[in-house]
């Protein structure tokens, strides 16, 4: 072979050695490029797994919380429910002894007016008449206050039923969520 044959067969060489690495070259720059795009991508869903990850936790969070709540509001309401029972019936007992105070006052005083009694009756129907005239006064003012507290535990209870039905309004929009 002569000088310039081998020289040609260099170069020829060198030419397909050099346009395979640039092939190689180039397919690793995409095969970087793909890769770096893949990467990117595998972030940005990472990083939206995260971000969901942290919502849940924050709406589970808060529904526990709500629940709390729930539970708690909803001993404060039986107990108002009780205690505004317990008030009725304490005033129904004081209505009906203030209504047989009345009656027996009025049946004392038409007893009294009548002729046909001793001196002595008299004189007991009449003790008995002053003592249901001072007794009246006192039972139905405490009749009264009664019925005043009945009503100021019906609003709390109102207030609260409204707090409870606020608060399954907050669990409901957590959840919507």
């Amino acid at each position: 072979m002569t000088t310039t044959g081998c020289f040609t067969g260099i170069l020829l060489c060198v030419s397909a050695l050099v346009a395979t690495s640039g092939d190689s070259v180039l397919s690793q720059g995409n095969a970087q490029a793909s890769d770096s795009g893949t990467l990117a991508a595998l972030t940005v869903e990472i990083h939206q797994l995260r971000l969901a990850v942290e919502e849940s936790t924050r709406a589970q969070t808060q529904t526990q919380a709500i629940a709390v709540y729930l539970s708690v509001q909803k001993d404060r309401i039986f107990q108002m429910a009780s205690r505004l029972d317990s008030l009725h019936k304490d005033v129904e007992a004081a209505a009906d002894e203030s209504r047989q105070q009345a009656q027996q006052l009025a049946k004392l005083t038409e007893a009294s007016s009548s002729g046909s009694l001793d001196q002595d009756m008299r004189a007991a129907i009449a003790d008995q008449i002053r003592d249901l005239q001072h007794a009246l006064p006192r039972s139905t003012a405490r009749e009264q206050g009664l019925r005043n507290r009945e009503a100021e535990a019906s609003q709390t209870l109102q207030a609260e039923e409204a707090r409870w039905v606020d608060l399954i309004s907050r669990l409901e929009q957590v959840i919507k969520r």
